[in-house]
């Protein structure tokens, strides 16, 4: 599986990428982050961000799946992106903000049968 890691505001996400990083069955393709000074991982050396555009990076066929950890309002709009491009979703809590924006990642998984997961590490 091909996963491309988007917005590292949380912890959740750097749990989710050291199980990624160390399961054979996982190529973890790019990490994208729209403001890495107020990234958890600003200073951190082991993660290269070698994504400069999220939308772009949506359109590469090879990816199977986004790892979102973005801030809590963006979440939404960027599991409604990933889903509308064939991407498969996990997502650090919660997954959106409005009740709208549930709404629509409801009617894009049933109509691509794509899944979304949220990231509960504990």
């Amino acid at each position: 599986m091909n996963i491309l890691f988007a917005g590292c505001r949380h912890s959740h996400i750097m749990g989710l990428y050291n199980m990624a990083k160390e399961n054979p069955d996982v190529n973890i393709v790019g990490c994208y982050e729209r403001d890495i000074e107020n990234s958890i991982v600003a200073n951190n050396t082991e993660i290269s961000f070698n994504i400069d555009s999220y939308e772009d990076a949506l359109k590469d066929k090879t990816i199977d799946a986004v790892a979102i950890g973005d801030y809590y309002g963006i979440r939404g709009k960027m599991v409604i992106e990933a889903l509308g491009h064939g991407k498969h979703v996990i997502c650090d809590k919660p997954i959106c903000t409005s009740h709208k924006e549930l709404k629509e990642i409801e009617k894009l998984v049933k109509k691509t049968g794509l899944k979304v997961s949220c990231m509960l590490d504990l």
